[in-house]
């Protein structure tokens, strides 16, 4: 595996490639010089590093090379890789998510391509059993990046097959017509894994914020705001000045951000505006610069550049946890903590979901533990409250009856009992009075 520079007989350079079992040679334009081996040694270099990586992605090095399909070439009998490579180029941002384009050039390169690369795309021959097959083959076999460890987890396997390469067959079906049938949609899949939400207690929340106010206080508004709001990282470090209403009390969510790129929200619900507690406005407002404008940054890491969430995890994070001696959880989990908070203290469920942008149905499926189980103790507070107060009136007004007797007249209705000048006895009622 790599890339090594070789003289062609005409005198210019070329390159040879080997990777994930494939070869090929690929000219140049350049003459065998000292400044064009220079460059062109450098460049194969680069190729066999990311080769060795399994990021190499060989249409964005070669748009003309060898493997690259003609623009004229009928589309019946394409292989996956032949397709692969056309389709690969219309994955990228904004068409999709920067973080969807690492994952499908990731699956292609390390798992799929080693397998269908050369498999017609038809419905002749990619079928459900040879998914199965592969199914089987990466839950068991495929090494890990781990060395001397075999098999992937169920759910990188699923995001590999279900996810990556079921995206691609999907435009090639519905797009380019290449087969008709879905060989996905019977491949089985075990149960998905309830994730379990891993909240901090009340206690562990406060040593951790305790640490960043002494510790490291330039990020104490950042960890704070994220315990008290319920806000994603991706949201967090999005927010702009002009996103953050101090004197409203709101924050309004437009956007999130991850591996440096900018999106929408990734869901209609996660577009919303979040409400303040007075102790974080008054936080943020302690935080707020100066001299800024509506569209600089609000969070910022010490280099004056936007938090990076899963860098900023690495370097402070976890060296919190562990000086609290704290269990290591994610910092998504802050969000948890929020959410499990709240329910504990009897906040109302749907006004949860709208703070943190999800709906009722996920909190009650993934936090339902923190809800209260004692049924019926407030109703029964409140009702015991109201009972108390019309027993109070009834032997009041009864007390009265007992020393008057014209409280005792009958009402009209259709029952004859209640048209007596006096309460009906039961020896009256034996005596054949039917009025029951």
């Amino acid at each position: 595996m790599g890339c090594k520079i070789y003289v062609g007989k005409k005198g210019f350079l070329v390159y040879r490639l080997q990777w994930s079992n494939q070869r090929s040679w690929e000219g140049t334009n350049l003459r065998d010089t000292a400044a064009n081996r220079k460059r062109v040694e450098a460049d194969a270099d680069l190729i066999s590093r990311e080769m060795k990586a399994g990021r190499f992605d060989y249409a964005r090095w070669f748009p003309a090379g060898n493997k690259i399909p003609k623009a004229d070439a009928p589309q019946q009998g394409w292989t996956v890789r032949e397709y692969y490579q056309k389709w690969i180029q219309q994955q990228r941002p904004p068409l999709v998510r920067k973080s969807s384009e690492r994952d499908y050039r990731q699956h292609f390169s390390r798992h799929i391509l080693p397998r269908f690369g050369e498999t017609s795309l038809a419905d002749s021959t990619l079928t459900t059993r040879a998914l199965m097959d592969f199914q089987s083959y990466l839950l068991h076999d495929a090494p890990r990046l781990k060395k001397g460890e075999l098999g992937l987890a169920v759910k990188t396997v699923r995001n590999i097959i279900d996810g990556s390469f079921r995206a691609m067959v999907r435009d090639a079906r519905e797009i380019d017509q290449l087969l008709t049938g879905d060989p996905f949609a019977a491949v089985q899949w075990p149960d998905r894994e309830t994730i379990r939400r891993d909240a901090f207690t009340r206690e562990e929340r406060d040593k951790i914020l305790e640490y960043f106010r002494s510790e490291e206080p330039f990020y104490y508004p950042f960890v704070f705001t994220m315990f008290w709001t319920g806000m994603r990282p991706s949201e967090c470090t999005a927010l702009r000045v002009g996103d953050i209403d101090l004197a409203n009390g709101t924050i309004s969510i437009t956007k999130s951000r991850h591996l440096g790129e900018e999106r929408a929200p990734k869901t209609s619900a996660s577009r919303r505006t979040v409400k303040l507690l007075p102790h974080v406005i008054k936080v943020l407002r302690g935080a707020k610069e100066l001299r800024v404008t509506e569209d600089d940054y609000f969070f910022k890491n010490r280099f004056r550049t936007p938090i990076d969430a899963d860098q900023w995890r690495r370097d402070y994070w976890y060296t919190a946890l562990r000086a609290k001696g704290i269990r290591e959880r994610d910092f998504y989990c802050t969000r948890h903590t929020f959410i499990s908070l709240a329910l504990t203290a009897g906040e109302n469920i749907k006004a949860i979901a709208e703070q943190c942008g999800t709906s009722a149905q996920m909190i009650e499926q993934h936090y339902g533990r923190y809800m209260s189980s004692d049924f019926g103790s407030r109703m029964m507070a409140e009702i015991e409250a109201e009972t108390e107060i019309k027993t109070e009136i009834s032997e009041g007004d009864f007390a009265k009856a007992e020393n008057d007797e014209e409280n005792w007249r009958p009402r009209r209705d259709l029952n004859p009992c209640y048209r007596r000048e006096r309460p009906v006895s039961w020896a009256e009622l034996d005596d054949g009075d039917d009025c029951w």
